[in-house]
C-alpha cells in the first residue's frame, strides 16, 4: 500500500493523499486497518486552490481579499503537507476475527488525518469504520474516532 492514493474521509480539508510510509513496522508493504501511516496531502477541494492561486500584483478586489482572508483563516491540511494519518477502510482485507470468519472488505481505501497527539485533525468521519479493528489496536485517539465516525460497525 506504500505509494497508494487514498481517499480523506474526515472534514481535515484533503481529499486524497499517497501513502509514504506505515509506522511501526519496518519492511511490511501493506497496511491494514488500525495503521499508522505517514501521508503526503495530493488533492483539496478547488475552492481552497483558488484562494491560494489568487495572489495577484498590483490593485486587489475586495473578492480576492475575502479569498486571502479566508485562506489565513482556514486551519485545515494544505496540498504537499506530509501528516500521520490512521487507515479506518481497505479494499482488500488481511485481517481475520478470533472466529475465523473474514472481515470486511470496503470499496475505498480511506484514512482520516491525525494531529500530533494522534488524534483526529477534522471533527466529522463519513462512511463507516471498523470498531472492532480499532478497538484492539493502541491508538490515543481511538475512542474519540469511534464516537466521531457515522457510523459504526
Amino acid at each position: 500500500m506504500v505509494q497508494t492514493r487514498l481517499v480523506i474521509s474526515d472534514n481535515s480539508g484533503g481529499l486524497e493523499a499517497q501513502c509514504i510510509k506505515i509506522l511501526g513496522h519496518s519492511n511490511r508493504k501493506v497496511a491494514r486497518v488500525g495503521d499508522v501511516i505517514v501521508v503526503s496531502i495530493k488533492k483539496i477541494p478547488a475552492a481552497y486552490g483558488k484562494a491560494e492561486a489568487s495572489s495577484g500584483k498590483g490593485s486587489e478586489s475586495k473578492a480576492s481579499s475575502t479569498k486571502n482572508k479566508a485562506k489565513q483563516n482556514f486551519s485545515g491540511v494544505r496540498k504537499g503537507e506530509v501528516h500521520k494519518a490512521l487507515v479506518i477502510r481497505t479494499k482488500v482485507n488481511s485481517s481475520l476475527n478470533p472466529h475465523g470468519v473474514q472481515g470486511m472488505t470496503y470499496q475505498d481505501n480511506a484514512v482520516i488525518i491525525l494531529n500530533n497527539k494522534q488524534e483526529p485533525l477534522g471533527t466529522r468521519i463519513f462512511g463507516p469504520v471498523n470498531s472492532y479493528e480499532l478497538r484492539k489496536r493502541p491508538i490515543a485517539g481511538s475512542l474519540k474516532i469511534l464516537a466521531l465516525a457515522q457510523l459504526s460497525l
